[in-house]
């Protein structure tokens, strides 16, 4: 590592004439200048991440704490209000975060249907008796059988892919099909 000869530079800052002097005074000052700026920029900088992270964590505990207070017999607009009071947001955004966070909770409450409904036709029920069971028309049990199959369907389309495309990258150009064509023309 490098380490300046202090008592040589000033030996040398000695000899030189005043306005030179002030030159090399003034060029390091600027550099202090532009180094002490950079720092506080820096620091904004984290601070504002501090405070955005800061904001965002108490922002997840709205839906929480949202069911807290209606529990403790707040009315909704009281409750949004109290939020968006205690967090310093303005209500807007209380409202989109549990707005948010009910379509999040909407479309793991619909996949695990989904997947029970799935589950049920795998087991050879009919539309109608999955119906029955899950409080939901026939047509709209179909459109989920229908759903699940194609995924399906395209589950092992997208392996054979992979596989093709494993196959190119080492090099070999034998196809799955023994040479033939895997395609197949629509009619």
């Amino acid at each position: 590592m490098y380490e300046p000869d202090f008592k040589a530079l000033l030996a040398a800052l000695d000899n030189l004439p005043a306005d030179r002097l002030a030159q090399v005074h003034r060029f390091y000052a600027d550099a202090a200048a532009a180094v002490a700026a950079k720092i506080e920029e820096r620091r904004a900088r984290e601070r504002i991440e501090r405070e955005a992270r800061a904001r965002f964590d108490a922002l997840a505990t709205v839906p929480h704490r949202y069911r807290e207070l209606l529990a403790g017999g707040a009315t909704a607009d009281h409750a949004v209000d109290a939020i968006a009071r205690e967090l310093g947001s303005p209500r807007e955004t209380i409202l989109y975060h549990l707005d948010r966070h009910r379509r999040a909770t909407a479309r793991a409450a619909r996949a695990e249907r989904d997947r029970l409904i799935a589950s049920l036709a795998r087991r050879g029920w009919s539309n109608a008796e999955i119906a029955a069971q899950v409080q939901l028309s026939p047509s709209t049990v179909a459109r989920i059988v229908a759903g699940a199959i194609r995924t399906a369907q395209l589950a092992p389309a997208k392996a054979a892919r992979a596989a093709a495309t494993a196959r190119a990258a080492r090099g070999s150009s034998r196809s799955p099909a023994g040479g033939r064509s895997t395609h197949q023309r629509r009619p």
